[in-house]
């Protein structure tokens, strides 16, 4: 295989595009925007083909998105570099760039919104010109200004939402947060109980640090001891509300019974003889009663 010769801009009804593949609609549209906002970021690749009439014709190896991107946008020329591989070496080529393409999506367009944003663009403008939704944005600007490489990577395999990410940015311990997304992307959290345990460990209920022997100790937080840490807060929070409601209706159970003794005139004339003839105003209000 030779090396590709410098860019040139190549007529594109001179180019064939010989190992055609189906589109996701919307990547394409997402790539289309891309390039009629920003620019093409990088040429195609061709393979110097035959001559017909005097013209030179091309097949393409990579690029088949850029160029219906083009058509779209009524180019008529488009940067390419040329090669002169065979076409057994160009289809093969073509066939790896094919299997090599995962859903990178993603990633092109939050770089993209780095470079934008070190150049000085606001976050609408940037929003516009990558096609974005504004909070999206918004979101993906927080996540690369506060370095949260790991949850940005999250975000742009669709394993959490971009919310969800930003919410989990606040807790400044990496092997917490990892532990959080792990537990949502596995759905052993869902997205309220994600919001519960961000606060928890905001307020120092889980998360911190151990103790052994009266010295204090830091624990290895895995998605599992997290979870286990997280069941137990909830747990003990629950007890505590069950016996709050407990103690709650055993006071109305009393209030009832004051409220009966105070109706009884025997009662009161007992008091009475004890100098008991007041009685606490909170205790008076509760039964309805002025003391």
């Amino acid at each position: 295989m030779t090396q590709p010769r410098n860019l040139t801009m190549i007529p594109i009804d001179h180019i064939r595009v010989v190992n055609s593949r189906s589109r996701d609609k919307k990547k394409f549209s997402e790539i289309s925007n891309s390039i009629k906002n920003i620019g093409i970021k990088m040429p195609i690749n061709l393979r110097i083909a035959e001559q017909r009439d005097g013209i030179q014709y091309y097949d393409l190896t990579c690029g088949q998105g850029r160029v219906e991107s083009f058509i779209k946008h009524n180019q008529e020329e488009i940067p390419a570099l040329l090669n002169e591989d065979t076409e057994k070496e160009s289809l093969l080529k073509s066939l790896i760039e094919n299997m090599a393409r995962t859903s990178s999506t993603a990633t092109e367009q939050f770089s993209e919104i780095c470079a934008l944003k070190k150049r000085g663009y606001t976050i609408s403008a940037i929003s516009r010109k990558v096609d974005l939704d504004l909070e999206f944005t918004r979101g993906v600007v927080h996540l690369i200004e506060n370095g949260e490489a790991k949850l940005l990577n999250a975000v742009a395999a669709k394993r959490i939402p971009i919310t969800l990410a930003m919410n989990i940015s606040k807790l400044k311990e990496g092997a917490i947060q990892e532990a959080i997304a792990e537990l949502f992307t596995q759905k052993k959290l869902d997205g309220k109980a994600v919001e519960y345990a961000i606060r928890l460990v905001q307020q120092r209920k889980i998360g911190g640090k151990g103790t052994a022997g009266g010295a204090v100790k830091r624990r290895v937080v895995t998605a599992e001891s997290f979870k286990e840490e997280f069941d137990r807060e909830i747990a003990k929070q629950q007890k505590s509300w069950q016996d709050l409601k407990l103690s709650e209706a055993r006071l109305h159970s009393l209030e009832d019974v004051m409220r009966r003794l105070i109706k009884d005139d025997n009662f009161i004339t007992m008091l009475r003889a004890e100098n008991l003839n007041q009685i606490p105003e909170t205790l008076a209000k509760a039964v309805g009663t002025h003391g």
